[in-house]
C-alpha cells in the first residue's frame, strides 16, 4: 500500500481526473464545491464528487483497459452506495452503467467490439476508452460480484496485492475467483473462467426466450439484436405467484447453452412471474 496519496484540483484540467501513481488529479468540479452553488447543484455535485472520488481510488494494472476501467466503474457506485445508501446511488448503478451499456450496444451493433479486445496502435488504444470499457464492463462485473459476491472480493484483493506493480490478465484474475469457489463450493460446479470470458470475449448480450411446455419451462438465448451464433452464460432467478422474492440475486440456473434448456421443478400452478 502507499504511505501517502496526494489529490489536487487543477484549473481547466482536461479530464475529469486522473489516477496517477500516488497523486491523483481532478478538474475542479471533480473535488471542490463553490458557494454559490444552488441546493441542487451542491447535492449533484456532492454525488459527483463522491463517484469520482471511488472511481480514483480502484484502478490497478490489467493487461486490459476493461477490467480497470470497469471495476473502477462498478466500485464507483458499489462503495457510495454501502457509504450513502440514501443517496440512491444503486439507481444511478443501474441506469447510467447498466442500461445505458444495453443501448449503446444496439446502436453499435454489429461494430461493437469485445471487452477482451486486444490493441497496440495508439490511435486504438484511445479508441478503448468507451462505453465497452467502462459502462459495460462495470456492468458485467457487478452481475458476476452478484452471483460469487463471497468467492469475488477475497480473490480479487488477493490477486491485486500479488501483483503490485505488474499487470495481471483476466486469466489470472478467473483462476482466482475458481480457487476461491472451489474451496467455499467443495461439490460446486461452475466453471469460472467459461462464465465469465462468454461476456468478455464476446460483444453484445443475449435476450433470453421462455416458453412454458407443460409444468416445464424452457428457455434460449440469442444475442440482440443480431449476431453470429453467440453464447452467453447467462444468470438466472426465478419468482413464483406462491413465492415472490425479487431480492435473491444469486443465481439458481445458469443458461450456458443456445439450444433450449429445460429447467423443471417450476409448475404451471405456480405462476412464474419474473
Amino acid at each position: 500500500m502507499l504511505p501517502k496519496l496526494d489529490h489536487a484540483a487543477i484549473t481547466e484540467f482536461p479530464s475529469g481526473a486522473m489516477e496517477n501513481f500516488g497523486f491523483i488529479t481532478y478538474r475542479e468540479v471533480g473535488l471542490l464545491l463553490y458557494t454559490n452553488y444552488t441546493e441542487a447543484q451542491i447535492y449533484s455535485n456532492k454525488k459527483y464528487i463522491a463517484r469520482l472520488l471511488a472511481h480514483e481510488f480502484s484502478p490497478q494494472w490489467w493487461t486490459y483497459l476493461f477490467l480497470n476501467e470497469g471495476f473502477a466503474t462498478f466500485f464507483q457506485y458499489y462503495v457510495t452506495n454501502h457509504l450513502f445508501p440514501e443517496l440512491g446511488f444503486d439507481e444511478d448503478y443501474r441506469t447510467a452503467a447498466i442500461q445505458a451499456s444495453l443501448v449503446n450496444d444496439v446502436i453499435t451493433n454489429p461494430a461493437c467490439v469485445p471487452m477482451e479486445y486486444y490493441v497496440e496502435e495508439q490511435t486504438a488504444i484511445r479508441g478503448r476508452f468507451n462505453y465497452v470499457s467502462y459502462q459495460k464492463a462495470g456492468s458485467i462485473i457487478g452481475m458476476f460480484l452478484k452471483q460469487l459476491e463471497r468467492n469475488f472480493p477475497k480473490r480479487s484483493y488477493k490477486i491485486l496485492t500479488e501483483n503490485y506493480y505488474q499487470a495481471a490478465s483476466p486469466a489470472e484474475l478467473y483462476k482466482a475467483i475458481q480457487e476461491a469457489y472451489d474451496e467455499e463450493n467443495p461439490n460446486g460446479k461452475l466453471d469460472i473462467p467459461k462464465l465469465m470470458s462468454s461476456w468478455s470475449t464476446q460483444a453484445g448480450y443475449p435476450i433470453v426466450s421462455i416458453e412454458k411446455s407443460g409444468s416445464k419451462l424452457k428457455l434460449s438465448q440469442t444475442r440482440y439484436p443480431s449476431g453470429n451464433g453467440e453464447i452467453y452464460s447467462v444468470p438466472l432467478t426465478f419468482s413464483t405467484a406462491s413465492k415472490i422474492d425479487f431480492a435473491t440475486k444469486t443465481a439458481g440456473h445458469w443458461l450456458t447453452t443456445k439450444a433450449k434448456k429445460l429447467i423443471s421443478k417450476i409448475s404451471i400452478s405456480m405462476k412464474a412471474i419474473g
